[in-house]
């Protein structure tokens, strides 16, 4: 029997208002909220006072970046850098070892050629302490069709990292690929040597770092920029699609689509002048792609290969928000959209992503699933990957979602309050590259906790009531891509604290190792201060 508003309202001491709040903000069920403790809860009804407003953030970034004659100036940062070159070419400064305690390597004197992409970064004054065990928000998986033990996830603060065992073991592929804000991957399916990786997110996160165009492998570990795209319009590339053949590329960003169609990447041409999350190539003709909108509540459809578009029908339902698209490996035809609007909604198309019809998305207990909360600008993801059945969804957004009827009806499949489920805020849905063949029904998501696994899609979520816990597993093994706000540590313990993005306070202790690193407390950690009378004293702070 579904838990009332009323029921649950008594048993916390808030109101009904307050359950439905946060039931529509957290993106979850009333059989969840009842789960959290009481702390959490009353950190979730504080937020309610504090909503998020990206598009508001976006505007006051964009403030800043103006000049006094109200335009932002083009490649300010790469002149400044050229500026600061100039400067260390013609002064000498006295070399010296570390700087406040931090190596720096010996200045460059004054017919040095400026600063290196590895000054100060020698092997030899660095040690590797993690966390080996906490991971980072991660917005891209690729995995190489072939060989699937071989995978890369793009971190948006971490660069690219790559494993060669199937997520047991973890290494960057660069620590200085030039830009590490890598926000999206695409396997070139006619090559899988060749990957392309977009920098910079255009979702307007407060830690949201800005890129610098798409990186390219053509070998699998030897990665180089794109030179065509290190300009203002690839400055927050949200997802690459790459056609089977290899021969076309479409980049959202938030400045448009653009395309390229020779094999260099030397040409760029804009084909859609609207801000977008999402772009697809149909996984069976390359002549047809879907692109959804960042923020205009839109998608649109092509059918030439990416060179014109033509925007979706939807009937009488207004969009608004973020779209998310997924095809339906079954059937292409089918196209499934997962639509922002006020806490979420999924719409379908049965003719190849041109027109749309709104599911129910209801919840067990015949209510609308808010499953993307109030945050479907930032964690949105949808997949349709099962080669036997179209209906079969997965959406992501603060806890995944599972549908077996076509979006009409949704349950809950994770519950992000307890550590043995799966981490909050998903990003990237993708199967394993033999789903569906020899009961292999393994899917990878990757969210604001880094990369997880369902060994066996369908046995998860089976308990009779949140938490769901069973069949996930954390693949987090020397990932260090976790994004710290402050830190603190102390000299006689040698013990540290950081405040992580949605990772809470956390704290390195020497005697436990890197893959061991504790949460004090959760939610966005912050500032963090060590006691220096009292080495067991430590401060931190957090925005939720």
């Amino acid at each position: 029997m579904a838990l009332s508003d009323e029921q649950l309202a008594q048993s916390r001491n808030i109101t009904v208002e307050q359950v439905q709040q946060l039931r529509r903000s957290r993106g979850t069920t009333n059989e969840t909220l009842a789960t959290l403790s009481e702390g959490a809860v009353h950190r979730a009804l504080r937020r309610l006072n504090y909503p998020d407003l990206p598009n508001a953030r976006r505007a006051y970034r964009l403030k800043q970046e103006r000049g006094d004659d109200g335009a932002i100036p083009v490649h300010a940062r790469g002149r400044a850098i050229d500026r600061l070159r100039s400067v260390l070419r013609n002064r000498a400064v006295a070399p010296g070892p570390l700087t406040a305690g931090v190596p720096t390597g010996q200045a460059p004197g004054p017919r040095a050629q400026g600063p290196s992409p590895t000054a100060g970064m020698a092997l030899t004054h660095w040690e590797w302490l993690g966390p080996g065990n906490i991971g980072g928000r991660t917005r891209g998986i690729v995995i190489h069709p072939e060989q699937p033990e071989k995978m890369w996830a793009a971190s948006v603060g971490g660069g690219v990292w790559h494993s060669q065992d199937a997520g047991k073991q973890w290494a960057p592929v660069d620590d200085f690929l030039g830009n590490l804000a890598c926000s999206s991957l695409a396997m070139d399916p006619s090559d899988p040597d060749t990957i392309y990786a977009g920098t910079g997110e255009g979702f307007s996160n407060l830690d949201a770092l800005r890129g610098n165009g798409l990186f390219r492998t053509t070998d699998g570990v030897t990665w180089k920029p794109i030179a065509a795209t290190q300009t203002e319009d690839f400055q927050a590339v949200t997802r690459i699609a790459v056609s089977r053949t290899g021969e076309v590329v479409l980049v959202a960003t938030d400045h448009g689509l653009f395309r390229s169609e020779d094999r260099a990447r030397q040409t760029w041409t804009k084909v859609l002048d609207v801000p977008l999350g999402i772009v697809l190539f149909d996984p069976g003709d390359d002549g047809r792609a879907v692109a959804g909108a960042l923020e205009a509540g839109a998608a649109f459809a092509s059918q030439d290969s990416g060179r014109t578009w033509k925007i979706a029908g939807h009937g009488t339902g207004r969009w608004s928000g973020r779209v998310e698209l997924a095809y339906a490996t079954k059937d292409p035809a089918v196209v499934y959209a997962s639509v922002q609007m006020t806490s979420g909604r999924i719409w379908r198309s049965t003719d190849g992503g041109r027109t749309y019809e709104v599911t129910g998305t209801r919840a067990p207990d015949g209510r609308i699933a808010d499953y993307l909360g109030d945050q479907g600008w930032y964690g949105n993801a949808v997949w349709a990957g099962d080669p036997d059945d179209e209906n079969l969804v997965l959406l992501g957004g603060v806890n995944l979602w599972r549908s077996e009827d076509g979006g009409e009806t949704l349950a809950e499949i994770s519950t992000w309050s307890d550590p043995r489920s799966v981490h909050a805020d998903h990003h990237a849905i993708v199967a394993h590259p033999d789903y569906g063949e020899n009961n292999n029904r393994t899917v990878y998501f990757g969210n604001d906790g880094g990369v997880f696994m369902a060994a066996d899609l369908k046995k998860v979520g089976l308990e009779p009531k949140p938490p769901f816990v069973k069949g996930w597993t954390e693949l987090d093994n020397n990932y260090g891509v976790t994004q710290f706000y402050g830190g603190a540590g102390q000299t006689a313990t040698g013990r540290i604290i950081g405040g992580a993005q949605d990772n809470g306070t956390i704290c390195f202790d020497p005697d436990r190792g890197t893959e061991d690193w504790r949460q004090i407390f959760g939610g966005d950690g912050g500032w963090c201060a060590a006691d220096p009378g009292d080495s067991n004293v430590f401060y931190g702070s957090t925005s939720s």
